[in-house]
């Protein structure tokens, strides 16, 4: 009994840390609670596994029941967040460009159902982190499993977009899917788009514009840099990365 009382405590006392996102400020899992969920979640599966072969289980089954119950809908919930979540990190820059959205109408209206249905749950979660409030949100399985499959539909137009622009200029197959994503959502500051051209041309260091000083061009150049190595990480790291 002090095992099952021990696991329904940890729950009771689990909140998700949602920091917010540097960008947009909507609320995401920070990497290391997630990673403390996902630790505490195959703990107790091994717990309850070892619990309800016991020849003393008799008693407390209806308190083994809940806490599968539990334990189940937290694995989903868990699984589909950080899908999700990492999806909408790696897109919603690429959308927010109106170039891309006017030329993947059909991805920017699927992302467009993705953002509200992340944002309205990140939204509640963010009211009452604690992880029994947040399985209660209404619907919140439903909700992230259909921005879940959208992704998916909408990461294949994406690709598909990619690729088509490395048909039309082969230079861009030097660089990766990730960095070319990035350099799509920067295609409103065309000096943002200066690091990548040292991938596509060899002695390329970089670009002078009309009435840009010397300085001026280091300091830009060096923000772009910047920009590029963030978008990088966020593009291809962890679920939380660009979080808090």
């Amino acid at each position: 009994f002090e095992t099952l009382e021990g696991m329904r405590l940890d729950w009771e006392g689990l909140s998700m840390d949602l920091q917010p996102h540097k960008a947009t400020g909507v609320r995401v899992l920070a990497v290391d609670s997630a990673e403390r969920m996902r630790g505490l979640t195959q703990d107790h599966a091994v717990r309850l596994q070892t619990v309800r072969g016991s020849k003393h289980a008799g008693p407390f089954r209806a308190l083994i029941a809940s806490l599968v119950t539990q334990l189940s809908g937290m694995r989903r919930l868990l699984s589909s967040w950080m899908s999700v979540q990492t999806a909408w990190v790696q897109l919603h820059r690429v959308f927010a460009s109106p170039d891309v959205q006017r030329q993947m109408p059909e991805e920017a209206a699927k992302f467009e159902v993705v953002d509200d249905n992340w944002r309205g749950v990140s939204q509640r979660a963010a009211a009452d982190p604690h992880v029994a409030s947040v399985l209660g949100i209404p619907h919140v399985h439903d909700r992230l499993a259909e921005a879940e499959a959208m992704v998916d539909e909408v990461r294949a137009g994406v690709h598909s977009y990619v690729d088509s622009k490395r048909l039309a200029f082969p230079r861009l197959f030097f660089l990766s899917r990730a960095e070319l994503l990035s350099m799509l959502a920067e295609t409103a500051d065309p000096a943002r788009v200066v690091p990548f051209l040292g991938s596509c041309f060899d002695g390329v260091a970089g670009l002078l514009f009309d009435g840009e000083s010397q300085a001026e061009r280091s300091r830009r150049d060096w923000a772009a840099r910047e920009a590029r190595r963030r978008a990088e990480e966020v593009l291809g790291a962890g679920p939380a990365a660009d979080g808090g």
